[in-house]
């Protein structure tokens, strides 16, 4: 609420329709309802109801129609009670602006409705608006009517919007010339909303205000408008400014114009009034060139002439008004707003736009050798040179331009900024040039790519690509079809990676064991990261390095892979197979002691796969694998084994394992032998039964010389000691040994040699 200091009480009414009265006050006030016949302070008061205002400060109370206008006070919650709720009204702000010419453009805003529920405008009874604003409207009195309530206590203003209008009519003042003299005056009273202009009887312009001075005798007349809307207007006069001494030229001048600029103008009409004597006359041009003796000017050009007299009486002479012959049908040719484009560079094109030309009729344009190129104001597409435009109209005027050149255009700057070249790879046409920007909209010109050397057309893109190593031009054609040079550039070219099988090594295959390699190759001329695979001759990878190894029989060709440059492959290279008969696996035969395990132990192992079988027939194999060593669990009796060795696709050989078992082992040793060279027992030989490793085996004479001692099974006495033979009688052997199962065995006995 304006005008409202925090914390004193207060009350408004804010709304008074609906069936309900609504308002705002202290937050917790305490609100007394009044009936109110409208009269100041309490007089004419009586308390109807009270209501409590909210926590946000807002009260309301129910309203009917048939209860009186009613005022409202608020108590605070510490107890202050609030003046009567009134209407308030705040006019510091109002602004009248009134009507033009009676029209409907009045209006009233700036005032400030404070308090009030009910606010009307109205005329002779007439309601025109329910705001506080009046806007659009005639010229009048109108009254404001704002109350709280639609029957409540009301406050009124009245309001006056004027008619702005020129007035009826003036009253001049005026001072009159003399002799024929520009001394004559005219003025009146000016209104401060008015815009005024004086106009001579050929209704020239001759001042822009209320009043004017240095006139000639005429006839003038005023016009006069609402300075807001000069549509608002009106005309006064004539006002004559009299000539008090002298001749007076009289009103009815006429004006002949002159067409084409020439010299057939005329002014006549000049009467003269108030002449003594003779009269003498002198028309004169702006120069000060005398152009007729007589009151009549013909046979004039187009410009501005005054009539210079005088009579026989005392005045001096004098100068009449200027009067402007104008230049009919003159044909008016303005260069400066003229474009002339230029041609192309292929021949047309060019264009001549933006002359301004008045009082224009036809329109011509020529060449240098008077050839018609164009018949309009605007001329389009002609090719380089110089033109000149003729015009003419109905009058029979006529003008003419100089020559106009038209330029063939220049190209259109562009170059490249930046580009992506490639040189050519392995031979393979594969070099490109690829423009990434340039200076100016590479979408407004094409392009070509050309051979320097034949002139031969590449391509028509931005890029060139598929390349052999050279020299290549970019020529761009802009809009205006100029073609130019606009980047070279010189690709150069990398060989291709060389593969060198002079030191290959080519190990082949035997039994088809993929044993087979090929090695030595050398790689040169790459560039960065290669790979390599090897194929063969199905085309499949075998291997994915540079020398080839595992391979079996076949054609292989290695693959050399270089992104940076290009792939090559080599020549073929063969592996072969050789298939053989394979040697029987060595194994030794076996004793061992009954139900022991049974070892075979493979003397020299070779690459493949062994197999051991029951039969010599190999169809019931025991076991296989690729050591050669089997054993066999506490074998109970004699047994035969037979191992075969493969290898590949080679022919397997097998070898027969003879397994003998034994429950004892001891030396067996005769009783007699005969060394006497008979080829029949001449040795004592140490036999054994079951398997004994022999650590000695002795033999002594009777009076106990070691006449023999040997340590090899196979080496038996010959019946010699110190190489002399031994006499016919009884010896003693002793020999000593370990059985399989590492227990030691010693025996001893007698021989008889005999001779």
């Amino acid at each position: 609420m304006a005008g409202y200091v925090d914390g004193d009480p207060f009350v408004a009414i804010t709304s008074y329709d609906n069936g309900t009265i609504t308002g705002t006050a202290i937050p917790g006030s305490k609100i007394q309802l009044y009936t109110n016949d409208c009269q100041a302070s309490c007089v004419g008061k009586n308390w109807l109801a009270s209501v409590t205002a909210d926590a946000a400060g807002k009260w309301h109370f129910p309203y009917t129609a048939a209860m009186p206008n009613l005022a409202a006070t608020a108590t605070t919650p510490d107890s202050a009670t609030s003046v009567f709720s009134t209407v308030a009204i705040d006019q510091q702000q109002v602004v009248v602006k009134h009507a033009i010419c009676s029209r409907p453009t009045g209006t009233i805003t700036g005032i400030n409705v404070r308090q009030g529920t009910h606010i009307t405008w109205t005329q002779s009874g007439n309601t025109l608006s329910t705001t506080p604003q009046l806007k659009d409207v005639v010229p009048g009195t109108y009254t404001l009517r704002v109350a709280n309530g639609a029957n409540g206590c009301d406050w009124q203003a009245n309001y006056t919007i004027d008619d702005i209008i020129p007035p009826s009519g003036y009253n001049a003042k005026m001072e009159y010339a003399y002799c024929g003299q520009n001394i004559g005056s005219l003025w009146v009273q000016p209104a401060p909303y008015l815009s005024y202009q004086w106009m001579n009887s050929r209704q020239e312009i001759v001042a822009g205000s209320n009043s004017m001075k240095d006139l000639y005798p005429d006839s003038y007349y005023l016009k006069a408008w609402v300075t807001d809307d000069p549509t608002c207007n009106k005309t006064y006069g004539p006002y004559k400014v009299l000539n008090i001494n002298g001749p007076t030229i009289e009103p009815g001048i006429g004006i002949q114009s002159a067409t084409c600029g020439k010299a057939n103008g005329s002014i006549t009409g000049i009467i003269f009034s108030n002449v003594q004597g003779r009269m003498f006359h002198q028309w004169i041009n702006e120069q000060g060139q005398v152009m007729a003796t007589n009151s009549a000017l013909n046979n004039a050009p187009p410009g501005r002439y005054r009539l210079k007299y005088k009579d026989d009486a005392i005045c001096d002479t004098a100068y009449g008004p200027w009067h402007t012959i104008p230049n009919a049908g003159d044909i008016t040719v303005d260069l400066s707003g003229m474009t002339i484009a230029p041609a192309k560079c292929s021949g047309a094109g060019g264009a001549i736009t933006g002359i301004n030309v008045t009082n224009a009729g036809n329109y011509q344009w020529f060449d240098t050798v008077n050839h018609l190129v164009g018949q309009g104001l605007d001329v389009y597409n002609l090719p380089a040179g110089k033109y000149r435009l003729k015009v003419t109209n109905a009058t029979g005027c006529e003008t003419s331009t100089t020559n106009l050149t038209i330029r063939v255009a220049s190209f259109i700057p562009i170059s490249v900024v930046d580009v992506d070249t490639d040189s050519e790879k392995c031979n393979g046409r594969n070099a490109f040039a690829q423009p990434r920007s340039f200076t100016n909209d590479s979408t407004l010109y094409t392009y070509r790519w050309i051979d320097p050397h034949s002139g031969q057309t590449l391509g028509t893109n931005t890029g060139l690509y598929n390349l052999p190593t050279g020299s290549y031009h970019l020529l761009a054609t802009d809009t205006n079809h100029c073609e130019s040079q606009i980047y070279s550039v010189g690709l150069g070219a990398y060989p291709a990676p060389i593969i060198d099988a002079s030191k290959v090594v080519v190990t082949h295959d035997a039994c088809n064991q993929a044993l087979g390699s090929i090695r030595g190759l050398q790689v040169s001329g790459t560039i960065g990261a290669v790979t390599y695979t090897w194929r063969d001759e199905t085309a499949a990878i075998v291997a994915n390095t540079l020398s080839l190894t595992n391979a079996k029989a076949g054609h292989y060709s290695l693959t050399v892979d270089n992104p940076q440059l290009c792939t090559v492959v080599s020549n073929a290279l063969s592996i072969t197979n050789s298939n053989t008969n394979l040697l029987p696996p060595p194994y030794d035969d076996l004793v061992i002691p009954r139900h022991h395990d049974a070892t075979l132990q493979l003397k020299g192992p070779a690459t493949g796969s062994y197999r051991l079988y029951a039969d010599a027939a190999a169809t019931r194999l025991l076991e296989e694998n690729n050591t050669g060593l089997f054993v066999r669990k506490k074998v109970a009796s004699d047994t035969v084994y037979y191992v075969q060795h493969a290898v590949g696709d080679c022919t397997p050989s097998t070898s027969r394992i003879g397994i003998r078992v034994v429950d004892e082992s001891f030396f067996s040793i005769p009783n007699a032998f005969t060394p006497n060279n008979d080829g029949n027992n001449d040795r004592l030989h140490i036999r054994i039964t079951g398997l004994l490793q022999l650590k000695y085996f002795r033999v002594y004479s009777r009076w106990g010389q070691l006449v023999f001692e040997s340590r090899q099974l196979n080496e038996g006495w010959d019946g010699n000691w110190q190489q002399k033979p031994q006499p016919t009688g009884t010896y003693v052997w002793i020999a000593e040994g370990t059985d399989i199962l590492g227990k030691p065995i010693r025996q001893k006995g007698q021989v008889l040699l005999l001779r």
